[in-house]
């Protein structure tokens, strides 16, 4: 929380779903939308009420379509929600009580506090926009432990898991960014084989997993020197300048 603007939206599931958090997450006033448990009381219409007791009587008047990639594949979700003032039983802060339900699927709750919603819907597009995005971050974490074998890193010092972390993340975020211009033309190239003609719906998914894989073959048949044929050996070190932080 200390490097994160004081606009910005947290967003976390269930496991943050503590009264220990939301006493920080007030006390600054930040904005937040957290995944419920069901597992506490709230104040509704000035009555301390059961959690499920308050979520049945929110009317889902609200429905939406969406999207997720989930393992490279586009899923469709149909969901209908809506949302009721309430406010937790030690803080006075109004909040947003949102319940959503997927088609064919079960319901989910969430708690946001967000100044900005003044209607019940906007409370619910917010939630879909903001819980949507964290799925995103999901989907990235997924695909670097499943390309770069993130989970396979077997150092017993912190320092070195660290520092080695810290380089796998600088290269993802590389990838990401610098190369984001070339991601078409490098999972396209007929060379590489990536797109199969009967699977153009490839291009529309989450297409890092095709440049994952365009990368690998493409430093399959580089070569690696070493030592390099120019330079000394303290030349080989390299040093990477961080910003400091206060």
């Amino acid at each position: 929380m200390l490097y994160a603007k004081q606009d910005s939206i947290w967003v976390m599931d269930r496991g943050m779903d503590r009264n220990t958090i939301y006493t920080e997450l007030n006390a600054k006033d930040y904005q937040y939308i957290i995944r419920q448990n069901g597992n506490r009381n709230l104040i509704h219409n000035g009555k301390e009420e059961n959690f499920k007791r308050v979520s049945r009587n929110v009317k889902l008047e609200y429905c939406y379509n969406s999207e997720r990639i989930y393992k490279n594949k586009k899923r469709n979700l149909h969901f209908s929600g809506g949302a009721v003032k309430v406010s937790l039983p030690n803080n006075k802060k109004v909040l947003w009580l949102v319940v959503l339900k997927e088609q064919n699927r079960g319901y989910s709750w969430y708690l946001m506090n967000n100044p900005a919603c003044q209607t019940a819907q906007l409370a619910v597009e917010s939630v879909l926009e903001g819980y949507g995005l964290r799925w995103k971050i999901e989907e990235v974490h997924r695909q670097i432990k499943t390309d770069y074998s993130l989970e396979a890193i077997r150092l017993q010092r912190y320092e070195a898991l660290n520092n080695l972390n810290a380089l796998l993340w600088m290269a993802a975020s590389f990838l990401y960014t610098r190369l984001e211009t070339l991601v078409m033309e490098i999972i396209t190239e007929p060379e590489l084989g990536l797109i199969n003609r009967k699977k153009r719906a490839d291009l529309f998914r989450f297409v890092y997993y095709k440049l994952a894989l365009g990368l690998k073959r493409i430093l399959a048949v580089a070569k690696v020197y070493y030592p390099p044929r120019s330079g000394t050996e303290n030349e080989l070190q390299l040093e990477l300048a961080f910003p400091e932080y206060t």
